[in-house]
């Protein structure tokens, strides 16, 4: 049961990071392409559904240092207006 567990664990983080990275450079395509309606809906979609995860992560007492969602924010960094790097947001 243990290496399921663990198993798990590293989904959730690899997804999670998956997920950031795409939302980077989504939000990244659509600082250059601001009049771009389906840029805009994805990148909202991922902003809602990173803020889940982390809200998530908390009411479960999940540290969010574990999944690598402690440098991040979802809303007030993909709803910037700057561009972001991949570095300043995530841990490897």
């Amino acid at each position: 049961m243990n290496n399921l567990n663990t198993l798990i664990a590293d989904y959730f983080k690899d997804s999670i990071y998956l997920l950031i990275e795409n939302a980077i450079d989504i939000h990244n395509n659509a600082i250059n392409k601001p009049n771009d309606i389906y840029l805009s809906g994805k990148l909202m979609a991922y902003v809602e559904v990173l803020s889940l995860l982390q809200m998530q992560a908390q009411a479960f007492s999940i540290p969010l240092e574990s999944l690598k969602l402690d440098k991040f924010e979802a809303e007030k960094d993909l709803l910037s207006s700057r561009i972001i790097s991949k570095e300043e947001i995530i841990k490897t």
